[in-house]
Order: C-alpha cells, then structure tokens, then sequence
C-alpha cells in the first residue's frame, strides 16, 4: 500500500471512528422520536468494521493488544452468557446479553484501529465533543423536551444524556489543553455549555459524580497543577477570565428563560437516597434495602441477567436496583461482582500508567466508580461510551510513547 492510499485509509478510518462516536449520543432520537428500526450509529460501526478489515488485508499482520482491564470485562461478559441457562425466561435476557457482546465488539474495534493503524485522535475526540454538543443544542433551541429534565427525546432518560455530556465535558478539558488559541475560546464555550445543559438534564448522579471524582483527581495532581500555573500563569489568567464571562452569560441566559425554580431539584442532594422511590432519580436506599432483605443463597451464582427486578416480589414498585455493584450482585452473584471490582481495580491500575493522561483516565475511572453507586450502569450504552473513551486516551498515549522510544533507539 503506498503513501497515498495509506493517507487516504487512515483519514477514512479516523472519520468514520469520529462520526460513529458524533451519532451515539443521538441514537436515543432517533430510535424513540424517528422510529428508526436500525441506529445510524450501528450503520457506522458496520462501515468502520469493513474498512478496518479492509485495511488489515493490504496490510497483512495485526498487533494484538488486550490489557487485563479488557481480559476481565471478556470473563465477566462469558459469566453473564453463563448466567442464561438459569436466568428467567422472557425478561430478555439473550437480548441484553447480545447488546452486552456488542458493545465490547464496538470496544475491541476501537482498540485494534487505534493500535493499528495511523488515525487522528483529536478529530476523534472533537466529533463526540461535538455530538454530544449538538444534541443539546438541538433540544434546547427545538423545545423537544421540557427544560426541568433535559434531555433529547421524551421517552428519552434524562440520566443517560447526562452521562453522554460527562465523557463530552472530561474529553472538552482536555482537548482545550492542547489546542490552538481560537479553538481553545471555541472549547471553553462548548465546555460552558455542556454544564449547563448537564445541570438542565438534573442528573444528581452524573453531577455527583463528576464533581466529586474531578475533586480527588486534583488533589491527587496537586503538584503537576502548580508546575502548570508557573509555566502558562498568564494564559491561564486569560482562560479563567474566558470562562468567567461565559458563566455570567449562561447565568444571565437561565434567568431570561426563568429557568431557576426548574433547577432547584439539583440542590437536593438527599432526595438521591431518600425521598419517594416512584420519582425516578429518589429513595434509592429505599430500593437497597428491600433488595438486601431478599437476598438469599441462590445469591453465589446469581439470578440471571436481567432477572434483578423480576425474581424479587416485595421491591418497592418494581424499580430496577439504581446501582451496579448491587445489580451485578443479585444478577451475577458473587462470582460477577467479583470479576465487576477485578475490572475496576485494572482500570484503577492502567489509568496510572501513563503521567501525560493520568489525570483523565483517572477522572474516567473514578466517575465510573462513584456513577456505578447511584445507577445500574453495566448494561447501559452512555457507560460503555465512557469506556470507549478512555481506551481511546490511553492507547493514544502508548502510541506517543512508543514513537520516542523508537527515535531513541534510532539515535
């Protein structure tokens, strides 16, 4: 294959990648609002398959790469493939199973381009960033939804948007870290944005998550932030003064559309664990609780997939676990949660491999934790997202990492 064509394949690959991840966020609109019978996200994921299967061939070898984070989400995956045999029949457990399955093909997909192939991954990052952007922006300027829980369809959970616009904020911050001065402006507005429509979505969890895990991860890098704030003083100076007048526009927006009675559900953190457990988002320990009473021996090996709400007839409304640790519990037993915290732990581990994108693999990882307590998160596309993501950032850095070593060795 020559320059040219090599050139050629890989802006293809980095586009159809970059698009694949513009459309996830959108799959929700287009599956409730259009009716869509197959997500035009699928639609990419087949066309970057093709191409990447076709780049392969001209190539002729392939670079295996399987970190044990990777290693331990196959096992738990075959666990719960396992976990059919005894789960309840018609509560569509092959069907989540398949959807599980897919999303760790899209997951291996995406880390054998990486690995192999020359792809851009800013223009990655930027199209999500984009994708999730644009989402809000046409619900907001559309008036699809009511504003009180903002989201992009109306059967559309506004906690799942929520998730979609965490991963695009993480993604935003670190992009306007290595970008040009216009598109750092232009990122920084975007960011804006993206919490206010976070804080439009009033997904606790999300918000609860993000700001707690950003927390830990500075005081953690305490040292690199002040190393930074030396160095770049004074273009900090002017980023800060970029996000202040961006605030006090969003500010002065929310009180033109009235829109402060709507947020005041944000500022009740409580209702999150306590409060009425047939409102969407409250009483969850109220859930936990008639879950853990019946908890019974069949709990080792699990109820199957799927199985949570149904094989319990005292919960509370039939509300689903509204966390994962808890739903792999139940579901999985003690052999799936296990394999669930041995995935964490490697996921923990490789986020601190590598100095240059600590900070945000760390962020992922620990939103991923602390999200996982307030939702059931494990069998839902927008974490998965996340997990894509954070592949995406930590095998871009290996690339880097490889190509000095390589220059090294050279001189």
């Amino acid at each position: 294959m020559n320059n040219n064509r090599l050139k050629t394949y890989n802006l293809i690959i980095t586009l159809t990648l970059g698009i694949y991840l513009f459309l996830l966020p959108w799959d929700g609109y287009f599956d409730l609002e259009l009716n869509f019978p197959v997500v035009p996200s699928y639609i990419m994921l087949s066309v970057l398959l093709f191409f990447s299967f076709i780049y392969i061939i001209k190539k002729r070898y392939i670079k295996i790469f399987i970190p044990k984070y990777i290693f331990f989400m196959f096992v738990l995956l075959l666990y719960v493939s396992l976990s059919l045999f005894w789960t309840l029949p018609n509560i569509g457990g092959p069907t989540q199973t398949a959807k599980l399955w897919m999303y760790f093909l899209a997951l291996l997909v995406i880390i054998t381009i990486i690995k192999n192939i020359c792809v851009n991954i800013n223009i990655i990052l930027w199209l999500y960033v984009l994708g999730v952007f644009s989402v809000g922006m046409f619900s907001f300027l559309t008036s699809q939804v009511p504003m009180n829980r903002f989201t992009i369809a109306l059967d559309y959970n506004p906690t799942w948007y929520a998730a979609f616009i965490v991963w695009a904020i993480v993604l935003a911050i670190k992009l306007i870290l290595n970008s040009t001065t216009y598109s750092r402006i232009f990122l920084i507005i975007i960011t804006v944005f993206l919490l206010f429509f976070l804080l439009l979505t009033q997904g606790r969890n999300a918000l609860l998550s993000l700001s707690l895990s950003f927390l830990i991860v500075s005081i953690v890098h305490i040292r690199t932030f002040r190393t930074i704030l030396k160095k770049r003083i004074k273009s900090i100076v002017k980023y800060i003064s970029s996000v202040g007048l961006v605030i006090v526009i969003v500010v002065l927006l929310v009180n033109h559309l009235e829109l402060e009675g709507q947020l005041e559900r944000v500022s009740r953190i409580q209702e999150l664990f306590g409060g009425d457990t047939y409102l969407a988002t409250s009483g969850r320990n109220l859930i936990w609780k008639d879950y853990l009473k019946n908890i019974d021996e069949k709990n080792v090996f699990g109820v199957g997939i799927e199985s949570s709400s149904f094989i319990y007839d005292n919960i509370t409304s039939n509300q689903t676990t509204h966390n994962s640790y808890l739903q792999i519990f139940i579901e999985l037993g003690l052999i799936g949660l296990t394999l669930w915290i041995l995935f964490l732990w490697h996921l923990y581990k490789y986020s601190n491999q590598n100095i240059t994108t600590q900070f945000y693999l760390l962020w992922i990882t620990l939103i991923t934790i602390f999200m996982a307590i307030g939702n059931d998160i494990f069998t839902y596309k927008y974490w998965w997202t996340g997990l894509f993501i954070f592949s995406i950032i930590s095998i871009e850095q290996e690339g880097k990492n490889s190509k000095i070593s390589n220059k090294i060795k050279r001189s």
